[in-house]
């Protein structure tokens, strides 16, 4: 895949075949667009699977242990009676997978696929929010980490709060940015998803 090909693709099966892939920081990246793509199921809130997907998250970030993340996976072994409806099912096999070790993550994004062109469009575009453009990343420049956009990059990231992404361009601008990719990302209509690789690029998690 080329860089322009990566930019205009709004196929999620074909950016599985980019480089940025198999990155040294895709694992985590991956094991969050999984647990985003669980919060699209109708059974996503209830309160097993919310546990289960914070542990799995806190992983991502190196908050938990591995144990905690087998303990997770074995939670999400329940019994065939307990899958009332398709999206529990598919929740359940989602968190599954997204609880397995880091070099099965590319097959559990893959699985993670599903539904009509309009969804894959939407799992397209909350991959370009993740990876951004892997084939020319931005670096950061340390003075735009300030205390204002290091915590609403960290207000952002830990309460969902993406509708606060305008707020961190302009603090951003007012640090000295102004690199178009960033700036463009934080003001665009998204979807913004956690793992967001401007929020990451301000919490040093690229």
């Amino acid at each position: 895949m080329t860089e322009a090909e990566w930019l205009s693709c709004l196929d999620p099966v074909k950016m599985f075949f980019a480089p940025a892939m198999n990155a040294p920081n895709a694992a985590r990246k991956l094991r969050l667009f999984v647990c985003g793509e669980c919060l699209r199921g109708q059974a996503a809130s209830e309160s097993e699977f919310v546990q289960v997907r914070e542990v799995i998250e806190r992983f991502a970030d190196g908050k938990a242990t591995g144990s905690e993340l087998r303990s997770a996976a074995r939670a999400t072994r329940v019994s065939s009676r307990s899958a009332r409806s398709l999206a529990y099912s598919r929740v359940r096999s989602l968190l599954h997978h997204a609880a397995q070790p880091d070099e099965y993550m590319l097959t559990a994004a893959r699985l993670a696929i599903l539904g009509d062109s309009q969804t894959r469009q939407a799992q397209a575009e909350c991959l370009h929010c993740i990876f951004g453009n892997p084939f020319g990343p931005v670096a950061i420049d340390p003075r735009w980490r300030t205390a204002d956009t290091v915590a609403l990059a960290r207000g952002i990231y830990e309460d969902r709060a993406f509708e606060r992404m305008p707020l961190l361009a302009d603090a951003l601008m007012d640090a000295g940015c102004g690199d178009e990719q960033v700036i463009g990302h934080c003001r665009s209509e998204g979807p913004h998803v956690r793992g967001c690789w401007v929020v990451d690029l301000v919490l040093g998690r690229e």
